[in-house]
C-alpha cells in the first residue's frame, strides 16, 4: 500500500523504539538494550516498536500500527498503544492504526498486486493513445470497455489505473472486465486511499 500511494513520500519499517517509562525515542540498538535493563524489573508496558513511520508529501509524519482483522490484540497491548501514542503525539508524529481484512484475497490485496507487477507495462502505458476514451461516455465506463476503445489487453489494466490513464476504487472493486472506471487525465488521487484507511 505504502509503495503505491502518491501521497506516501517515503516509509520506513520499525523506525525506532518508544520507551514508555522514560518516554523518550530509542533510535539505536544501544539505546533499546539500554532501556531494556533498566527497565527489566517493571511491570506492565515497557517498549513499543511501531510497524512503520510515513513521510507524506505534505511533510507530516504518521507512526503506523498494521494489525489483522480479527488479531487487534489484547486490553494490555490497547494500554500499550494508547500509552505510545501520547509519547508519539508529544514528539510531533501523528499516530494511526490499519486493520487489514483477513485473507490475502480482498480486493484491495489483490489489485495491489497488480498494481506492484504493472511497474514493468509502464512504457507501454505511456506510449499508448487514451483519445479513443474521449469518444465514450463517462457514465457506465468499465475497465473491459476501457481497453476495447484502447485497442489493448485487459492485462495491461492496472497498468493504465497506475499511471494515470484510468481511475477506479481499488478498494472496493477488483481489476476485472466489468469494473467501473473513469478517464484519470493523468491524475493519480484515486491511489492515495491510504489515509482513508486510517484509524
Amino acid at each position: 500500500m505504502l509503495e503505491v500511494d502518491p501521497s506516501v513520500a517515503k516509509f520506513e519499517p520499525q523506525p525506532f523504539s518508544v520507551d514508555l517509562i522514560d518516554r523518550r525515542l530509542l533510535r539505536s540498538r544501544e539505546q533499546l538494550s539500554e532501556a531494556r535493563r533498566k527497565h527489566a524489573k517493571r511491570s506492565g508496558p515497557r517498549l513499543y516498536t511501531p510497524d512503520f513511520c510515513i513521510t507524506w508529501v505534505s511533510r507530516r509524519k504518521t507512526v503506523l500500527e498494521v494489525k489483522i482483522e480479527g488479531f487487534e490484540g489484547d486490553a494490555v497491548y490497547v494500554l500499550k498503544l494508547q500509552m505510545a501514542q501520547e509519547i508519539l503525539e508529544a514528539h510531533g508524529y501523528e499516530f494511526a492504526r490499519i486493520v487489514l481484512p483477513q485473507g490475502r484475497r480482498s480486493h484491495l490485496a489483490f489489485n495491489l498486486q497488480l498494481l506492484r507487477q504493472s511497474r514493468a507495462h509502464r512504457a507501454v502505458v505511456l506510449e499508448s493513445d487514451s483519445t479513443p476514451l474521449k469518444s465514450l461516455p463517462p457514465e457506465g465506463l468499465t475497465l473491459g470497455r476501457a481497453c476495447d476503445a484502447m485497442q489493448c489487453s485487459i492485462s495491461l489494466a492496472p497498468a493504465l489505473v497506475a499511471n494515470g490513464v484510468l481511475s477506479m476504487n481499488i478498494a472496493e472493486f477488483p481489476m476485472h472486465t466489468d469494473s467501473p472506471c473513469a478517464q484519470a487525465f493523468g491524475d493519480l488521487g484515486h491511489l492515495c486511499f491510504v489515509r482513508g484507511l486510517l484509524q
